[in-house]
């Protein structure tokens, strides 16, 4: 059905334009060649990204999410972002080093899967390591039969940047622990990510907690303000 739904993106003029009769428009005569087609096909190509990811079995999407992470330690401006004239190490990097890398690491995972797949990707990291309603409203989409959470109207908490310190953490500690792409043994290396990216991402979190703190703080002192508003009919 996925395939079914939208075959014309996988065979006609979308693609390759039309050739043989006349055109009735740029688009049709140059396809993703065309002004604006670019646009059309980045949209597509994440369509078929995505196809790619959820028919694939748990197995192969975790060996994709290892190797787009793994691929991650050498991009180039990550590699700016994680070696800022020295090698970052894990016990040293502060809170903004943990946000800024993972920041970057989403982005350039952004280019291999889509935005939720992303963060699918990451969510593993925080498992254990923050309340699951947190956890499920991270989640792109909710897990069925789970009880709905209470009405908030107004986000007054932002907590998507727990994916970006556990997703930095990760980068920071694989980083660390293999600096010299030409001196890793694969095998080995895939053995022990997933322990290294999930310490990485605990550190992470730690180094946030006075961040934290700081926004508990300062959303305690409005509650706290609010509450002792008086209207007009109390007065």
């Amino acid at each position: 059905m996925l395939v079914d739904a939208t075959w014309h993106h996988f065979i006609n003029i979308n693609l390759v334009g039309q050739k043989d009769n006349p055109p009735t428009s740029p688009e049709k005569a140059l396809g993703f060649l065309s002004p604006g087609g670019a646009d059309h096909l980045e949209a597509i190509e994440e369509y078929f990204r995505n196809i790619a990811m959820w028919i694939a079995p748990a197995s192969r999407r975790a060996c994709m999410r290892w190797v787009a992470i793994w691929y991650l330690l050498w991009d180039q401006h990550l590699i700016e972002a994680v070696t800022p004239g020295t090698h970052l190490r894990l016990g040293e990097a502060t809170v903004l080093d943990f946000m800024w890398v993972g920041k970057h690491a989403r982005d350039a995972i952004g280019r291999y899967a889509g935005q939720c797949q992303t963060i699918y990707w990451v969510l593993p990291l925080l498992e254990g390591l923050i309340p699951p309603g947190v956890l499920e409203r991270l989640r792109p989409i909710p897990v069925p039969d789970l009880p709905d959470p209470p009405p908030d109207p107004i986000p007054w908490l932002d907590e998507e940047p727990l994916l970006d310190l556990a997703l930095g953490g990760a980068v920071i500690a694989l980083r660390d622990a293999y600096p010299n792409p030409n001196d890793v043994n694969v095998e080995e290396a895939q053995d022990r990510a997933d322990g290294l990216m999930r310490r990485g991402a605990a550190t992470a979190l730690q180094a946030g907690r006075e961040s934290i703190a700081i926004a508990q703080r300062n959303l305690t002192s409005i509650v706290d303000a609010v509450g002792n508003l008086r209207t007009g009919d109390e007065a």
